[in-house]
């Protein structure tokens, strides 16, 4: 599998409404999901292959002296045209090739997966 990072962009009222979304809560048997993944369908993430942020000029992550996603400054040219100034949050999941049908939940609308290079 080449480096894919599969990418959700979003619109929270605050950094704490996205936290409660991102956050996983563990169940009797262990097992834990968010209500990210819960609505996303994901089952399991890779806590080392994840990454968000909270940001209301959320393109700086991704463009200039901001970036803060692995490996972004390899991917972002991808991303340009679009209309960042309705989003203020971001979920990067790498080496995870989302596959399934919904697009959009919890104030998420997924974007995409990308080819990203190792710098």
């Amino acid at each position: 599998m080449k480096n894919k990072v599969s990418l959700w962009l979003g619109n929270f009222e605050n950094a704490d409404a996205f936290s409660k979304v991102m956050v996983e809560v563990f169940d009797e048997d262990g097992n834990s999901a968010s209500p990210f993944m819960i609505s996303f369908g994901i089952e399991y993430i890779d806590h080392d292959k994840i990454e968000s942020v909270f940001d209301i000029q959320i393109q700086n992550r991704f463009f200039g002296n901001q970036e803060c996603f692995s490996y972004s400054s390899t991917f972002s040219h991808k991303l340009i045209g679009l209309d960042f100034s309705k989003f203020n949050c971001a979920v990067c999941i790498f080496d995870f090739e989302y596959t399934g049908e919904i697009k959009k939940a919890q104030s998420l609308e997924f974007a995409g997966v990308f080819e990203y290079n190792l710098a």
